[in-house]
């Protein structure tokens, strides 16, 4: 989603299929966007849906066009990478920082 190559973004998400940060991630996006609200389309698909599509936002990423919606997509990534790498940390037994 970063380079940007979406199809590389979902071939690898197609790889992981399900992962436990997975709810956490719909949980962040329907906080951030309660706090600073990007669009009612984002906000819909959240509540519409109880399980967290990581294909949508990758979706969401390639169709940003508003910089509203651009910093909704920034925030929730780094979300999402920093739980990642605790995930990673608390599974190797390690210190997070």
């Amino acid at each position: 989603r970063r380079e940007p190559d979406y199809g590389n973004s979902k071939y690898w998400f197609r790889r992981v299929e399900s992962h436990p940060l997975f709810p956490q991630l719909r949980a962040a996006a329907l906080e951030l966007l309660s706090e600073a609200p990007a669009t009612d389309r984002y906000r819909k698909a959240l509540e519409k849906n109880a399980e967290w599509d990581p294909y949508r936002m990758i979706d969401w990423c390639s169709e940003a066009a508003e910089e509203r919606e651009v910093a909704f997509l920034r925030a929730l990534q780094a979300i999402e990478i920093q739980g990642l790498t605790y995930y990673w940390l608390d599974r190797a037994g390690l210190p997070r920082p």
